[in-house]
């Protein structure tokens, strides 16, 4: 049977050796906490780049159905408005059908004015998302550094009790 100074050296080894395994397990999963963190971050900018796409996609559709519906309007009420004030001999565009016609395109440029409104704020609400999103990656790579400071701290702490225990094996002896 060993002596009692052996089995201290074989104790205190032990508990350095446990440390060490348990302070690179820390480090592991610090490691790996930052990656999942650098993860989420990068889905979180792809989903900022989608919604920006969004918002510049809501711009362009509004504009091209403003312009749509301009042609329309000309193409449907102004033109047939038109006819018909010619055949019944009315001048289109004087007195009380000038006053017609002009109201109906102040109504027209409302509607337009609603829609492109309508857009805007539709637009605004992605460019929020997309800002919401590079803040959340901001965050998540904040995370990313802090869960390797955190392992890194948990490791040197693990391995200082580690041999303290181990001192105290040896000093015990």
């Amino acid at each position: 049977m060993a002596d009692p100074v052996t089995w201290a050296a074989i104790g205190a080894t032990a508990s350095v050796a446990g440390a060490g395994m348990s302070a690179m397990g820390q480090r592991a999963q610090g490691k790996a906490q930052a990656r999942a963190a650098q993860y989420n971050a990068e889905i979180a900018e792809r989903n900022a780049k989608v919604a920006k796409q969004k918002a510049e996609w809501r711009t362009l559709v509004n504009k091209l159905s403003n312009v749509e519906f301009r042609e329309d309007f000309r193409r449907e009420v102004i033109a047939p408005t038109i006819v018909a004030y010619n055949k019944a001999g009315v001048v289109a565009d004087s007195g009380t059908a000038r006053l017609v016609m002009e109201e109906s395109a102040r109504e027209a440029d409302e509607e337009i004015a609603r829609r492109t409104m309508v857009a805007s704020v539709e637009a605004g609400e992605f460019q929020e998302q997309a800002t919401n999103f590079r803040l959340n990656a901001n965050l998540e790579r904040l995370y990313a550094k802090q869960y390797k400071t955190a392992a890194r701290y948990r490791a040197a702490s693990t391995m200082v009790q580690g041999f303290s225990r181990g001192a105290s094996l040896l000093a015990g002896a």
